[in-house]
């Protein structure tokens, strides 16, 4: 996604499914934005896998991890045809 502001993120309706086009939503409380994240190797400060490499720098694990308070959908968004695939995430907090 891409930060518009200080609560909401613009990404795709897409990212809020499963694996499947034909599987059901997320549920949201399960969900979580992590600003900062670019590598979902460094989603976890405390895997060893992250903590080891020499390629990442410890500037690039900043990180801050958010609640989502709700999901806006295109009203014509089609999660089979993929049509209309964008959504505005409201953060909980700033």
């Amino acid at each position: 996604g891409t930060i518009i502001s200080d609560r909401f993120i613009l990404t795709a309706s897409h990212c809020f499914y499963g694996n499947s086009k034909l599987q059901g939503m997320e549920p949201i409380p399960k969900l979580k934005i992590v600003l900062g994240d670019t590598d979902t190797c460094t989603r976890d400060l405390n895997e060893t896998s992250a903590a080891n490499r020499t390629d990442i720098s410890p500037e690039d694990l900043t990180q801050q991890e958010h609640e989502i308070e709700t999901v806006i959908f295109h009203y014509g968004y089609d999660n089979v045809a993929l049509l209309n695939d964008v959504a505005l995430v409201k953060l909980t907090k700033p």
